[in-house]
């Protein structure tokens, strides 16, 4: 709670029931099963940290807003970075989704869902 990044408890709220296995398959799939951040291969990043899978980010950390446009896939090692500075590294995956798969967020960053 000392923190200066403390969020009130945020990181322990719970995730939706579309935050499933068959969403975070289809988002690591969707990056090619290559973190967004680093391009670490999910087949190195297994060999580095015993088996695990990519890690699926909530772009704008919010976990009830668990839609392709709000996630991308991480390592492990990126995940734990994003979690401070977080005003960039929203702007940053949203610019890179934009960029990669033509998502668009408008000025308050929100997401356009057409």
């Amino acid at each position: 709670k000392n923190n200066p990044a403390w969020l009130g408890g945020k990181s322990f709220e719970p995730y939706t029931p579309e935050f499933n296995e068959r969403f975070k398959e289809l988002i690591r799939n969707r990056d090619n099963l290559t973190c967004l951040k680093c391009n670490m291969f999910q087949e190195d990043h297994n060999k580095l940290f015993n088996n695990r899978k990519l890690t699926i980010h909530h772009i704008n950390y919010d976990k009830k807003l668990t839609i392709p446009q709000n996630c991308c896939a991480l390592c492990i090692r990126c995940n734990v970075e994003v979690n401070s500075n977080r005003k960039h590294w929203i702007k940053f995956f949203r610019s890179l989704l934009d960029e990669k798969y033509g998502y668009q967020y408008n000025e308050e960053g929100e997401i356009i869902i057409w």
